[in-house]
């Protein structure tokens, strides 16, 4: 239920923690959540969705929130246990409807994979390139475009994988590079519950070959550090309440170092947007703003230095805002005219203020409306390009 909320507040929807969200949860756990997410803002999800994403990617999206999934928690086959007659079958279906055409029909991959369970689809996996010669992984990176469809991409890749290791390779990438996405490592870890959470860890040692603990040792600091590590190694004490508790010391082993290969390191990410925990919910029936306001998903700049290139604003700015839901209004909505009105009708000294001309920004952001004009479903991208 939390993640879930994480994904759904604010302006927009945070799709690394939808992906994590549907991908990951069994099917019943997304069902009780959405009902109980229902019940609390009184609006139905599945409207909320369709009213917040677009594309082949909401369509997988709407297909997860129905929780017709094949139960992978009931499914205690491995993929040696599976009817491997069948996966040659549905391999077969995807390579016709991806590879083995002119163009890729991304429905078909959206409805067997998401329709399979993690074990049925490693099943399909393994046959697909036992056949083919080629990993489905490598197939769908071939098929969905990083650029225009990086979302469905990601999720897709999810599907194909148990969802403790997607939990793991997920928190090894929010450790990678310079500095630690937090944010991801407190969404993994703090809506996982106990039992899940000792999972994760086991599925990362397994992978990468030292504890998780290490990493966050190495990443983390204080009370969070220690946190964290009890929550991914302290056994439950209501499970054995007799039992010794360890607590984490702080002389642990070294910390593990992650090291990824080119492919790896250019897979895109589903960035998550900059805003911090909002104060009020968005009602996604409210009548869109009017005149100069500009609507704000709690605008916070993450770094003064970092702006983003072209329009010389930083992540997060207000302007950014109102023209991400104004080329969300006129391309996606068909509610006229709203960039050049909108455009019109800002206050331009927001510009001058935070470093950067009207007239650079009109000519950067008349550039940016043409691509969206020629392919509107880029503006979701572009929203989490540029923190709003």
């Amino acid at each position: 239920m939390r993640l879930l909320d994480l994904a759904m507040d604010g302006l927009g929807t945070n799709e690394a923690a939808l992906i994590e969200f549907l991908c990951a949860r069994p099917p019943a756990r997304v069902r009780k959540a959405k009902a109980k997410w229902e019940a609390r803002h009184d609006k139905s999800l599945i409207d909320r969705l369709d009213s917040e994403l677009s594309g082949d990617f909401q369509n997988l999206c709407l297909t997860l929130l129905k929780g017709n999934r094949f139960n992978g928690e009931e499914d205690t086959r491995t993929v040696e246990d599976c009817d491997m007659d069948a996966a040659t079958e549905a391999a077969d279906h995807l390579h016709n409807k991806g590879a083995g055409q002119w163009g890729t029909n991304e429905e078909a991959f959206i409805e067997l994979l998401c329709a399979c369970s993690p074990v049925q689809n490693k099943a399909i996996a393994l046959a697909y390139e036992n056949k083919y010669e080629k990993s489905l992984a490598g197939a769908i990176k071939s098929e969905f475009s990083s650029v225009f469809e990086p979302n469905l991409r990601i999720a897709l890749l999810a599907l194909l994988m148990d969802p403790y290791d997607w939990y793991a390779y997920r928190l090894k990438k929010a450790f990678k590079g310079f500095g630690t996405d937090d944010k991801a490592v407190c969404r993994i870890l703090g809506c996982a519950d106990k039992k899940d959470a000792l999972k994760i860890a086991e599925a990362w040692e397994k992978k990468y070959g030292k504890p998780l603990r290490a990493m966050i040792k190495s990443e983390c600091s204080g009370d969070y550090k220690r946190l964290a590590i009890a929550w991914c190694t302290v056994p439950d004490e209501l499970e054995a309440p007799n039992e010794p508790i360890e607590l984490p010391s702080e002389e642990e082993e070294d910390a593990t170092e992650l090291i990824e290969d080119e492919e790896e390191a250019a897979e895109p990410e589903p960035e998550v947007p900059a805003a911090e925990e909002p104060t009020e919910k968005d009602d996604p029936e409210a009548a869109p703003p009017e005149g100069n306001t500009i609507p704000v998903a709690y605008p916070v700049y993450p770094s003064p230095y970092y702006r983003i290139p072209g329009a010389n604003l930083p992540m997060g700015h207000p302007v950014l805002g109102g023209l991400v839901w104004a080329l969300q209004q006129e391309y996606l909505a068909d509610a006229g005219a709203i960039v050049g009105e909108w455009w019109d009708g800002l206050d331009k000294s927001m510009l001058t203020a935070a470093g950067t001309s009207p007239e650079a920004f009109e000519a950067w952001f008349l550039q940016v409306e043409g691509q969206v004009r020629a392919n509107p479903y880029v503006i979701n991208s572009l929203r989490q390009q540029w923190g709003v």
